[in-house]
């Protein structure tokens, strides 16, 4: 049995992006969805349990630098969260972010998964605490998975209001010289014919 780990649309989690559409960008501070199920779809017989989940700039579980999302099915910052769902499914969210260590990088998210027959009286899901772990090691039937998803590049809206403001500046400057350009046209053309205009005893 395979789990898998899907970007869900929105925060119903009924539709999901297809893995051949990534990398998806995303903007700093979006939720992101994240949509975890089996290879056996929506039967019941399974539960899944998200242990522990963490994010990395890089398609690496093992970076050391990483930021925990999750540890023992508890999220651990204030911007995760974890959704009621099916046994056989685990919906969770958390805001987009970017690393200090690495500006501009993308974002990659693992999570480590348990497996367990809804029959299994052991079979612990959600939030626990570290005997649940412990419970959920020793229980039989009970299968760790690792999973991960990504990348997700992380569009800073900072740098887009600067962008935007310069290109606005840039407008604005190129609009001033165009209007002081026809009324240096006009000026002009005023001054060429007043030199031209005769005068009253020309006209005599």
């Amino acid at each position: 049995m395979q789990v898998h780990m899907r970007q869900a649309r929105d925060a119903t989690f009924t539709d999901t992006y297809p893995s051949q559409t990534e990398p998806r960008k995303v903007h700093l501070n979006d939720e992101l969805f994240l949509k975890l199920t089996t290879d056996q779809g929506s039967q019941t017989t399974v539960a899944i349990n998200v242990d522990r989940c963490l994010a990395t700039p890089s398609p690496s579980p093992l970076d050391t630098n990483f930021q925990e999302l999750t540890n023992n099915g508890c999220p651990v910052i204030p911007s995760v969260t974890i959704h009621s769902s099916p046994s056989s499914e685990v919906h969770l969210s958390f805001r987009a972010f970017q690393f200090s260590s690495h500006p501009g990088a993308p974002v990659y998210v693992h999570c480590e998964v348990y497996v367990c027959p809804l029959s299994n009286p052991q079979c612990v899901t959600g939030c626990t605490n570290n005997a649940g772990r412990s419970r959920r090691a020793a229980a039989g039937g009970i299968k760790s998975h690792l999973v991960s998803t990504g990348p997700f590049p992380v569009a800073d809206d900072k740098e887009q209001s600067v962008v935007g403001g310069q290109s606005t500046a840039l407008i604005a400057v190129t609009g001033l010289c165009a209007c002081l350009a026809v009324a240096a046209t006009v000026f002009g053309i005023l001054a060429w014919k007043g030199r031209r205009r005769p005068t009253s005893k020309e006209v005599n």
